[in-house]
């Protein structure tokens, strides 16, 4: 009875196997894949070959040829070549040369109808094959491991991807990381990108050698130039300026970059301007464009403005400000103005510096650094503070850090006599203002 049974299922298995191979043959030849355009990606190599694949092994007409058209008009032809394994067929179109398209124009690869056949039933044939592909003018945008609009507390690499394998086209590629400080985009750092790719895709990591801590509510941007990634297999295609802008969410306060001296405080005479230098404690780099100005100390206007240099003497970095010996004869004292973002920290976190404006003697104040309306003004040996914080504490210190004098629960107008001449630091609550007198 078992052995019966047996029979009765394996001869019903033969018989759905037959009724499905007929249905097969009833119907027409379907590749199951194409070799290109598919899942709609670009094709950024030159064309070796194009195949279709089909479940059983096929035939092809003696004639039978594949076409490629652009916008109506065949650009390429070759003849089908036929390629069978044990259950699989193939139908290639292979060409002598790599086929180089040109790009930023959408193709399309067919194989007439009736070209191929099924070789167990040459009944079965293709209707027209077809498969859409593009090759792109550029780089496909890349998508990236940190979110556009997105908050990073801190991070030590950041990776660009792409949807085709890529190299990197510039010799010693970088990317640039910029900081939004008072509106303005400035470039605060460089960073080498690395370009590589595997399977099919392709990856851009811009490194910053360890990792980074990004200010709470500042806003940055990593930009990878154009032209400095191309596709692995065409120099052309390459990429578009690619960038990432994101909000750093670091909570702990990260140091300001501040000078510790300042050549002028050790000056008496202000007739004429020379090199004014402001020495930092960390490596510093100075952004392009932005510069160190002397301005009338009653309205702010300026009456120079240098871009600095940057240099280093034993073992401290220094900013320069060369005004080349500026006649300040006709002026009742001035301020040195350093904007803020001028100097960028050149190592570990990106920080920058605050607004500082110096006043060298003069009759009127100037603004503090953060904005607020008090002024400090130097008249003779007297520092006159107007609209003071009501209820704060001030303090005037000299250039080696030693208090001289306090006040504390201070009034809208305050003043305090100097000691004598020199650089002196005069604190009102938080702020502090330079003064020298003269």
């Amino acid at each position: 009875m078992k052995q019966l049974k047996l029979l009765q299922t394996c001869a019903l298995s033969m018989f759905m196997m037959l009724t499905a191979h007929t249905a097969t043959a009833q119907g027409s030849l379907t590749p199951e894949q194409c070799t290109i355009g598919t899942d709609g990606r670009p094709v950024c190599h030159p064309i070796i070959d194009i195949g279709f694949s089909f479940d059983g092994k096929i035939t092809a007409k003696g004639d039978a040829k594949g076409y490629i058209t652009c916008n109506g008009d065949t650009v390429a032809e070759k003849a089908i070549t036929i390629d069978n394994g044990r259950r699989q067929g193939w139908a290639y179109m292979i060409f002598d040369e790599p086929l180089i398209l040109p790009k930023g124009q959408d193709y399309t690869v067919t194989v007439p109808a009736g070209t191929l056949a099924l070789e167990s039933d040459p009944s079965v044939t293709n209707d027209e094959l077809r498969s859409d592909f593009n090759i792109p003018a550029s780089l496909p945008v890349a998508e990236n491991s940190i979110t556009d609009g997105s908050t990073v507390e801190k991070a030590a690499l950041v990776t660009f991807f792409y949807k085709v394998e890529t190299k990197a086209l510039a010799t010693n590629p970088l990317a640039m990381l910029y900081r939004n400080t008072n509106g303005q985009w400035i470039k605060a750092r460089t960073y080498p990108v690395n370009v590589t790719y595997d399977w099919d895709l392709g990856q851009a990591y811009v490194d910053f050698g360890q990792e980074m801590r990004f200010e709470k509510g500042v806003e940055y941007r990593i930009v990878i130039p154009e032209g400095t990634i191309s596709a692995l297999r065409r120099d052309d295609i390459v990429n578009e300026e690619a960038s990432i802008t994101f909000t750093g969410g670091y909570t702990e306060p990260l140091p300001t970059v501040d000078f510790t001296w300042c050549n002028l405080f050790g000056m008496r005479d202000f007739s004429k301007i020379y090199d004014v230098k402001f020495y930092y404690d960390i490596p510093i780099t100075a952004t392009p464009g932005m510069l160190v100005s002397l301005c009338r100390p009653d309205d702010g206007q300026m009456i120079a403005g240098v871009e600095p240099t940057v240099s280093t003497e034993e073992g401290k970095w220094v900013l320069t400000a060369g005004f080349g010996g500026l006649d300040m004869s006709a002026y009742d004292g001035f301020t040195v103005v350093i904007p803020e973002g001028l100097v960028v920290s050149a190592e570990g976190d990106v920080v920058v510096n605050e607004r500082s404006a110096t006043q060298i003697g003069g009759t009127t104040g100037i603004t503090n650094s953060t904005g607020n309306a008090t002024t400090v003004s130097c008249q003779g040996h007297k520092i006159i503070i107007t609209n003071a914080p009501i209820g704060e504490s001030i303090s005037l210190i000299t250039a080696d850090g030693q208090t001289v004098a306090t006040k504390a629960d201070c009034g809208a107008e305050e003043s305090m006599q100097l000691p004598g001449k020199g650089m002196f630091i005069v604190k009102v609550g938080g702020a502090s203002y330079k003064i020298i007198s003269r």
